[in-house]
């Protein structure tokens, strides 16, 4: 993936081998060590990231001249750091990369004290500067280009790509392709030198990665997005990099940072660090990547990298998922023939996902026409509804609000929405008219709209399958007497007509059907973490006890669930409605209109 991004964004990697073994753990001589070094020089104090040379004997030098621009000196890779916001730490394996932290106690007053902030102990979300990339005479770097994965929406992340040129005939920094995304999870940097020497020597690679620590999560951005100096004016150009640390709740502020977790400080008693960053710098991209995310993995003990888990069998297995097939409108009888037509086709399938589709939630999905005004203002067809609800998610239902009352008007708004407000920034204008009128006149229609047309007002209602999959009935097979005698007791049977139990069992009938008949190894079930889009009704939250989970499942020698344990409370349902993070609101302004945010989640 990085390999084909990097191709799409131009770079050019340059006789490096593309899938080197990193070997020993002490391999790192394409690496290059960096400091984080405090230059007080100038009128202007600040920080900056440089490289240290490294001895003969592969460890790491710290003493060099003055003004010596010899292999060996330090080259500046991010200048223009703000002082007293980071300090570091170098990983454990030695390979030469930095962990940046930052401190609230020490630096969050001093940034926003200019702006009236809060004290540090009552936020939970700061922007930082970074800094630049040294594109100048000085660090001998003279072109500067980025391969970014950044959030998108909340369920989608992409590529971007950027950079900066410098040139040594007129001094001076030209941007030539946008700027860093707002929040950006990845970044490997292309650093090129002007210079005489080999392809090869004159460039290196930066990988800058942003963390989750604890509760709080890192992410960068260009600064033309950052809100932390609205007041001041600064020379802060659009391309600098800020790095945004948030909790994504208002109630989680910076201190509950406990000194006492953090194994590199503790010692110091008194600060309060966060994990933010963690830099890379070497000459092989993809030998940077693996020890990058194993330096990273090996300091915050949460996650493996590849090379240290055991690949799970199915990774070598086709899959099949149903969702672009079927969308929500999934029934068994179509994974079967789905299955069967890419048995026929030569593919055989050896994992099958049954997505969104198979759960019984409410309301029930009701088809309605469309309205002549509907048909005019969609092009006279009938769309996908699913691909509808996200593609002109909040134009049809203008549509469905305005009627057949005012067509003309109906169509002007709903191009007004297309064109201004669905791309606006978070709070500008256009952004805070809709937000108003979602959220009073146009609120009960929009309901309507979520109801009819989209899965994203739907609550789940039970945890047994939906009416689709409990009747489905095992598949003729000459080789299984057993299942053909069961297939032949069950013929011209509706759902309805068999027991209750027997109803119940379709879905594992459809598992037993494509396992036995049709070659599938394992079949798995999509759902959300929160039970549905809305979360979980009422009724089902008013149905489920304190007991363990165990106890209210099907018992498969009864008809029916166990009775409920009167002598424990029933868990009280409540329509939460979310306070999203000003910061996910920037991301994706549309989310202050959707289902959840306006009508609650059932949790």
């Amino acid at each position: 993936l990085i390999r084909r991004g990097a191709k799409i964004a131009g770079f050019d990697f340059v006789d490096v081998p593309q899938n080197p073994a990193i070997g020993h753990d002490d391999d790192f001589s394409s690496f290059h060590p960096i400091e984080l070094h405090e230059n007080k020089e100038g009128i202007s104090a600040s920080s900056m990231i440089r490289t240290i040379p490294r001895s003969n004997n592969g460890e790491d030098t710290q003493t060099h001249n003055a003004g010596d621009h010899s292999p060996q000196s330090p080259q500046t890779i991010i200048e223009n750091m703000e002082r007293h916001v980071w300090s570091s730490h170098s990983p454990k394996s030695g390979s030469g990369g930095l962990f940046l932290w930052y401190a609230p106690e020490n630096s969050h007053d001093a940034i926003t004290a200019e702006e009236g902030g809060k004290d540090w102990t009552e936020t939970s979300n700061v922007d930082l500067r970074v800094g630049d990339w040294a594109i100048n005479a000085e660090s001998k770097i003279s072109n500067v280009r980025w391969l970014a994965c950044a959030r998108q929406t909340r369920y989608w992340m992409g590529p971007a790509f950027g950079g900066k040129s410098y040139s040594s005939e007129t001094k001076e920094s030209s941007l030539f392709k946008n700027c860093l995304p707002l929040d950006t999870q990845f970044l490997l940097v292309e650093l090129r030198a002007e210079s005489t020497e080999s392809e090869l020597t004159k460039i290196k690679y930066a990988l800058v990665l942003p963390l989750v620590d604890g509760s709080f999560r890192a992410s960068l951005q260009s600064g033309k997005d950052t809100t932390l100096h609205p007041k001041r004016k600064t020379n802060d150009a659009e391309d600098s990099i800020f790095c945004h640390i948030d909790s994504f709740d208002k109630k989680t502020h910076f201190s509950s940072i406990l000194s006492q977790n953090r194994t590199v400080y503790e010692q110091s008693g008194k600060t309060k660090l966060i994990r933010a960053l963690y830099i890379l710098v070497g000459s092989n991209p993809y030998k940077l990547l693996k020890q990058g995310f194993r330096d990273v993995a090996d300091e915050l003990q949460t996650f493996e990298t590849l090379d240290r888990k055991q690949i799970p069998s199915m990774a070598d297995d086709f899959g099949w998922c149903t969702w672009d097939a079927f969308y929500s409108d999934v029934t068994p009888e179509g994974v079967v023939d789905g299955v069967t037509k890419l048995r026929e086709a030569g593919i055989q399938p050896r994992t099958v996902i049954i997505d969104d589709g198979w759960q019984d939630v409410t309301p029930l999905k009701v088809k309605h026409q469309q309205s002549t005004l509907a048909k005019i203002t969609n092009g006279g067809g009938n769309k996908n509804p699913v691909t509808s609800s996200i593609r002109s998610f909040f134009k049809r239902s203008i549509v469905a609000l305005i009627g057949s009352f005012f067509s003309n008007a109906s169509k002007v708004i709903a191009a007004y929405y297309d064109r201004i407000v669905k791309n606006a920034k978070y709070d500008s204008i256009p952004n805070r008219i809709w937000r108003k009128l979602s959220s009073t006149v146009l609120k009960g229609e929009l309901y309507n709209y979520f109801e009819n047309e989209t899965d994203f007002a739907r609550q789940l209602n039970g945890f047994l399958p939906n009416v689709k999959f409990r009747g489905f009935e095992v598949q003729k097979s000459s080789n299984d007497a057993e299942k053909q005698s069961t297939n032949e007791s069950a013929i011209g049977r509706t759902a309805e007509d068999i027991g209750e139990v027997e109803s119940n069992n379709g879905l594992r009938n459809l598992v037993s059907t494509l396992k036995n008949d049709l070659g599938v190894k394992r079949v798995l079930c999509w759902h959300a973490l929160h039970g549905y889009w809305r979360g979980v009704s009422p009724f089902l939250a008013n149905t489920i006890t304190h007991q363990p989970v165990g106890n209210v499942m099907l018992d498969r020698n009864t008809s029916s669930t166990p009775p409920i344990n009167t002598e424990r409370s029933a868990v009280s349902p409540s329509d939460s409605i979310p306070e999203h993070s000003e910061h996910l609101l920037r991301v994706e302004p549309i989310i202050s209109w959707d289902s959840v945010s306006l009508f609650g989640v059932g949790l």
